[in-house]
């Protein structure tokens, strides 16, 4: 009544009579009993205890909060100030630099010394200033940036940036630096010294500098008032402090900028500020401006460690209070809960024995009554699971006695069952009944198996797929697999079988294989008839070719029809195999110029920086030259010249120019004649070739490198390609000085536009690329490689796998294709693929076989295969997958007729 009377306003009405009216105090009054009335004794508890801790937890947070915000301010503000007074020390220094050297450089007699050289004077009027200013170094150079007198406590190092500073003094600029020096820290002044009496003539210039070290660390702090240490790379190079003993160099914590650290140096912690130094190539150091708060940081955790021992002396009190409270209904309700945990351990002949008259009492009649009618029923739920137990024992049997893989699923695909046979096939997945899909099972089908069974499942239908090929352990399995309804109400759930009818699938591929074989034998005199006719055309028209030899139009007519009738035999034996099977370059107009610089842009992206490139090129003059060929001679000579200074590095310098020969001259067992010509010129400063070396550089497969380096054709693929052009090259080379090639083309007539091509004949596929060809076959691989080197790429051959795997095994980077018979010793050219491919996964393979049992186009898929190729090989063909294969940019636009 009380407490109503104090959450409602009293008011009168018309009548006279009082009516109470609830505020806001009484509705909140409200809510938090309806509240109370969802929890447990327990949590009503523990809520008690919570509203008595809750004012004296928020009293802790403020006042632990005020303090530690209005310290930390106060903190920041005063390594502010710091970071301003040092950078002002610092900004003192560059200007002393700056007014030292200007005394030094207006200085009469050291002006006048300077300009005569005078290295006594020099030191005599310098020696004082360098005693009095404390600078680091005071240097004087002449007019060549030649250092004339130096007074220095700590050397700095002389490099290429300190010449340049030089370079820019005596160019009359006035230079005041901070920078690196040797992982020192160094501010200088660097000032012109002019004549005497000639005001604008320059005799040297001189550089005035102060050393970061711990003196000026010192001296900083004697400025500013602040200790500040210098960092570089975590490392103290400098400090005003008296020792350098860092503990710790870490986060102390972060600001908007991260720029505080605490830094523990002689057995001290500082609050430490970065101050950020501008200079060329200091980003590595860190001048930091400490301050030692641990006085100021102990009495706040002093303050601290009291305020939390007082809170916890008020929530112990508190809780003590609480659970005083709260004891007594959890005792009464403590009853009830223990009869609720003998019901759900089935003791349903225990009662509640309650002697109050309560609502206790009430409920434990209500428990009492529900005992004994959960006994009842339990009684009877346990007879029919017995009933349900047998029954499902005998269904279990039932399927795992069929002698196949059983999968049940529901409509959404996912497992339900599985019986004996299907579980220990599986046994490498884990599934989780109700949750596990069947495509994690079945996922070696193949999609489209798999679409089809889902859509199965989906539609409640029936389905069968026949010989469904899995490979496991390297063995080919095939599986007949069925999709059929289970009758279940409401459900949808449906039932897939696999049978293994791997051995009656090999026995009736055995049969058929036979009966194949048997039509074969019936055919052979027909096949023999067949390839005789077509030998006999081919030996005919080969003769007739080799007595026309001097008759072009009739020698290509005997070629042609040889060809044709080599396709013959290719279609024939393609037959066979089917019904058997188990399973020249261009010239023209040419601006060498844009091949040249072409050919630069891709050797520069594989040549390591450490050799400079520089190009001349003087010439925009024609050449009557194929493009490709062109490129083929620079990119052979400037390789050369990469492997010749590959270890020590140095500079590979391409020109072009135009040269008029007056008179014919001897040009390296030639002789070139007079005339106009395009004179390409790669030099480089490596290693050179000494006379003998020399003598032999254009001999085919000559190489001075290492095995697996190189093939030794470089340089006489150069020679044939100049030779082709009507060029001459000329060598110049000595031991330790490097080579010159001078490479001579004829000069060719200004031309409009390209000359017509006939649109009739065969495209011309050249590209470019190192391709390594494997075949046992000498024949092929002489063939292959002619062919591939005609149109452009460079070619090394092998003879087995074995060697090939080894060549590439040593330089994996050195080839862009490998093409490969399948049929090899040592090692076929599936299991080649597969090693090369496991050391280079993006390595483009293509693979020629004649006739294999063990190999597919769908097996060298899988593998990573790109091409597959029935021998014989069809040249465009190959060349077209070939520049395909090595032009990422390929388009029909880039292949030139012949």
């Amino acid at each position: 009544m009380m407490w109503s009377s104090i959450c409602s306003v009293s008011l009168a009405n018309t009548n006279g009579n009082t009516e109470y009216q609830p505020t806001a105090l009484y509705v909140l009054h409200h809510m938090l009993n309806r509240f109370l009335t969802t929890l447990n004794f327990k949590h009503k508890a523990l809520l008690f205890t919570l509203a008595l801790l809750l004012p004296f937890c928020a009293v802790l947070i403020l006042s632990l909060g005020i303090l530690w915000q209005r310290t930390s301010s106060a903190l920041e503000q005063r390594m502010a100030e710091a970071e301003k007074l040092v950078l002002r020390s610092v900004a003192h220094f560059q200007a002393s630099a700056a007014i030292y050297s200007k005394i030094i450089s207006e200085n009469y007699l050291i002006r006048q010394a300077a300009h005569l050289n005078d290295v006594g004077s020099i030191k005599k009027n310098t020696q004082h200033l360098f005693d009095d200013l404390k600078t680091n170094h005071i240097i004087v150079y002449d007019e060549n940036g030649v250092p004339l007198h130096q007074l220095t406590r700590h050397n700095p190092e002389q490099g290429e940036k300190r010449q340049a500073l030089i370079g820019k003094a005596l160019s009359g600029q006035v230079i005041v630096r901070t920078g690196n020096n040797s992982n020192q820290v160094l501010i200088e002044s660097f000032r012109p010294i002019y004549h005497t009496n000639i005001d604008h003539l320059l005799v040297g210039c001189v550089c005035v500098g102060f050393h970061f070290n711990n003196d000026f660390a010192r001296e900083l702090k004697q400025i500013c008032g602040i200790d500040n240490i210098l960092v570089h790379n975590e490392r103290i190079i400098a400090s005003s402090l008296d020792s350098h003993a860092v503990q710790t160099i870490g986060p102390l914590s972060t600001n908007h900028d991260q720029s505080r650290t605490r830094l523990g140096i002689g057995g001290k912690q500082f609050d430490a500020s970065a101050v950020m130094l501008e200079g060329e190539g200091l980003e590595a150091f860190r001048l930091y401006a400490a301050q030692d708060y641990s006085e100021i940081k102990g009495t706040l955790r002093q303050t601290s460690l009291i305020i939390f021992c007082a809170f916890m002396v008020i929530s112990v009190m508190g809780a003590a209070l609480a659970l005083g409270i709260a004891k007594r209904m959890i005792q009464s309700a403590k009853t009830i809960v223990d009869h609720a945990r003998d019901l759900s351990e089935k003791k349903f002949d225990r009662m509640i024995d309650v002697e109050s008259q309560d609502e206790f009492a009430e409920v434990a009649d209500a428990f009492n009554l529900m005992s004994q009618r959960l006994k009842e029923s339990f009684i009877k739920i346990e007879n029919q699971a017995a009933d349900l137990s047998g029954t499902k024992t005998y269904l279990d049997n039932v399927i795992d006695s069929i002698p196949s893989l059983l999968i049940g699923v529901d409509r959404n695909g996912r497992i339900v069952i599985l019986n004996h046979m299907a579980r220990a096939y599986f046994d490498h997945v884990s599934v989780e009944e109700g949750m596990t899909s069947f495509e994690s099972l079945l996922e070696g089908y193949g999609v489209p198996a798999l679409n089809q069974i889902r859509s199965a499942i989906k539609s409640h239908q029936h389905t069968r797929i026949e010989n469904l090929n899995i490979e496991i352990d390297q063995k080919q399995i095939f599986h007949n697999l069925t999709v059929f309804p289970v009758i279940t109400p409401g459900q949808g759930d449906s039932m897939i079988r696999i049978d293994d009818v791997t051995e009656q699938f090999y026995l009736e591929a055995k049969l058929r294989q036979s009966q194949k074989m048997e039509a074969i034998g019936r055919l052979a005199g027909g096949i023999a008839h067949d390839f005789n006719n077509i030998l006999s055309g081919i030996f005919g028209y080969a003769q007739l070719g080799a007595k026309h030899i001097e008759q072009p139009g009739r020698l290509k007519n005997h070629l042609l029809q040889i060809t044709k009738g080599a396709q013959r035999a290719t279609e024939l034996v393609q037959q066979i195999l089917t019904f058997s099977r188990r399973t020249e370059y261009q010239k023209h107009h040419l601006r060498i110029y844009l091949e040249i610089k072409e050919t630069l842009k891709l050797l520069r992206s594989t040549i390591p920086t450490t050799i400079d490139i520089k190009t001349r090129l003087n010439s925009r003059s024609m050449v009557l030259a194929d493009p490709t060929k062109i490129h083929q001679v620079v990119m052979n000579l400037c390789t050369n010249a990469y492997h010749a200074m590959r270890d020590t590095g140095g500079l590979l310098t391409v020109s072009l120019s135009e040269v008029e020969v007056t008179e014919s001259r001897p040009v390296f067992k030639q002789q070139i004649p007079k005339g106009n010509y395009l004179l390409l010129t790669i030099s480089d400063t490596g290693a050179g070739m000494d006379a003998k070396t020399l003598e032999n550089a254009f001999e085919p497969y000559y190489t001075t490198r290492d095995s697996g380096q190189g093939t030794g054709l470089g340089l006489s693929i150069v020679q044939a390609i100049i030779d082709e052009h009507d060029g001459f090259l000329e060598v110049e080379s000595e031991p330790g000085k490097g080579t010159i090639f001078s490479i001579y083309f004829p000069a060719a007539p200004e031309v409009q536009g390209r000359p017509a091509e006939e649109a009739d004949e065969d495209p011309v596929y050249h590209g470019r690329g190192t391709i390594m060809v494997v075949d046992d076959e000498s024949s092929i691989r002489d063939f292959l490689k002619e062919l591939l080197e005609e149109n452009g790429y460079t070619v090394a051959v092998f003879s087995n796998g074995g060697d090939a795997f080894g060549a590439f095994k040593d330089a994996p980077d050195t080839f862009d294709l490998i093409i490969s018979d399948m049929t090899m010793p040592e090692i076929p050219g599936d299991e080649l693929a597969q090693k090369v491919l496991a050391l280079r996964p993006q390595m483009p393979i293509f693979l020629c076989t004649g006739f294999s049992e063990r190999i597919s186009e769908t097996r060298a898929q899988d593998i990573g295969i790109r091409q597959y190729f029935q021998k014989p090989l069809d040249n465009q063909v190959l060349l077209a997958s070939v520049y395909e294969t090595l032009s990422p940019n390929w388009t029909r636009r880039d292949v030139t007729p012949r």
